[in-house]
């Protein structure tokens, strides 16, 4: 199970994040994952809890577990919690402006929002990098009907295990996540024709309480750019849980 970061080295790290948006890349490697996945084809199936079982799942990051709360501001300083949404369809979407993949699809999302917010279902767009101004951010927010929260501290996506923007996971009405990846399969997908639309399919599958086809594809588009701090600490952490898990087992 994905866990929480729980090292004094990370927590220092986050107190540092209160200053000026550290230096960071921007899309400057804007890239797609190779081959047929990038088209947002299948890379897992049928993998993830639900149903019945859906209140049963662990409390942890990503597809079959039910995400713990957490709290992160908009561009204006508002507080958004993953908990003020319980009972609700919360698709959450890591993003970057200037990626051109999020471009691509931006118009989308928010037709998409706008399509089935009457239903229960949520937009969350979480922003996770540090290359862009507040002012610049908080421009273009102001210019999108859906919700885009600061992850300055790239600990969310870190903890979701997210590498791209856009990167859709979405909860079913109990917090856990049920389908994880592309939000449709972008510019290729239109340009042959059949672009198809994953994280609508699997929202219309939970309004009419049936089974979600595809639960998992792999996501394509502009690598995150973590904060360098937070990012530093996590492989701290992470190497240091494999030593221990290491010596655990050898002995």
């Amino acid at each position: 199970m994905r866990t929480l970061l729980s090292s004094l080295a990370l927590a220092a790290s986050l107190t540092l994040l209160s200053g000026p948006a550290m230096a960071g890349g921007g899309c400057g490697a804007c890239c797609p994952v190779g081959g047929d996945k990038a088209a947002g084809d299948p890379a897992r199936a049928d993998t993830a809890m639900g149903g019945s079982h859906a209140e049963a799942a662990p409390a942890g990051y990503g597809l079959g577990y039910k995400t713990p709360d957490f709290t992160l501001s908009d561009t204006k300083g508002k507080e958004y919690s993953l908990s003020d949404y319980e009972g609700k369809i919360v698709a959450l979407v890591f993003y970057n402006q200037d990626c051109p993949w999020v471009v691509e699809m931006w118009d989308r999302l928010g037709e998409f929002k706008e399509k089935y917010e009457d239903e229960g279902v949520v937009v969350l767009a979480v922003d996770p990098g540090v290359d862009k101004t507040p002012e610049a951010l908080a421009e273009h927010a102001a210019n999108r009907p859906y919700t885009i929260l600061e992850d300055r501290s790239s600990l969310l996506a870190l903890q979701f295990e997210a590498t791209r923007t856009p990167e859709v996971f979405l909860h079913d009405r109990n917090g856990v996540v049920v389908y994880h990846g592309v939000f449709d399969t972008g510019p290729r997908g239109a340009e042959e024709g059949n672009r198809r639309a994953y994280t609508e399919e699997a929202v219309k599958a939970l309004l009419e309480g049936g089974e979600i086809e595809v639960k998992e594809t792999r996501a394509f588009g502009c690598t995150i750019k973590w904060n360098p701090e937070t990012k530093a600490a996590w492989d701290r952490e992470q190497q240091e849980r494999a030593g221990e898990e290491a010596a655990a087992s050898g002995s």
